[in-house]
């Protein structure tokens, strides 16, 4: 039983944060701290974290991340955003699936793409997938449905524009920021 009230008190612990954080970001949209930041290395630094994560739930991780790409955000959010997406994928990926992570540069802007192998989504899904509270029923583990809400009030935040697009293996978010102009 008091494993049970620890497991609901950390939940509901998670559910208020996020969704102050979530009001926190839409009351500020003026006064977010954006500084030039090194989207490259803190994809990479990310990414490492999360690799030995894949490794344990037999995933496998396949990344590629373009050098020197700089973009004027908030560090602290990019972060927050990366770890919902590969949360995300560990979430969503079954064992000895797949998870493919790039970062580039196209046509003047970041291109991050997340991919990972699922079932294939239909339509009414994928339309409520940036949604508040809205879980998709092949989830595992714990989580309130606010992680991809988050990642799509950050990239407005970032002047970005997010996608999720279905992919031969799955299902791929996709996002674009402009690049750092003072750089």
């Amino acid at each position: 039983y008091k494993a049970a009230l620890q497991e609901e008190l950390t939940h509901m612990d998670t559910l208020i944060g996020t969704t102050l954080l979530t009001q926190k970001m839409e009351v500020q949209k003026e006064s977010v701290h954006m500084e030039s930041v090194d989207f490259s290395k803190l994809c990479e630094n990310v990414w490492k974290r999360y690799k030995p994560m894949f490794a344990r739930t037999s995933l496998v991780p396949a990344g590629a991340i373009e050098p020197g790409i700089v973009v004027n955000g908030n560090k602290t959010l990019l972060l927050q955003l990366l770890a919902n997406l590969l949360d995300n994928c560990l979430k969503y990926t079954s064992n000895g699936g797949e998870v493919r992570f790039s970062l580039q540069t196209r046509m003047g802007k970041c291109l991050l793409q997340v991919e990972n192998s699922h079932d294939q989504m239909d339509e009414s899904k994928l339309d409520h997938i940036f949604d508040p509270f809205y879980r998709i029923d092949q989830a595992v583990g714990s989580g309130v449905g606010l992680g991809l809400a988050l990642v799509q009030k950050t990239v407005s935040l970032h002047r970005g524009e997010i996608m999720a697009v279905p992919t031969e293996i799955g299902l791929c978010i996709c996002l674009q920021f402009p690049l750092d102009s003072g750089v």
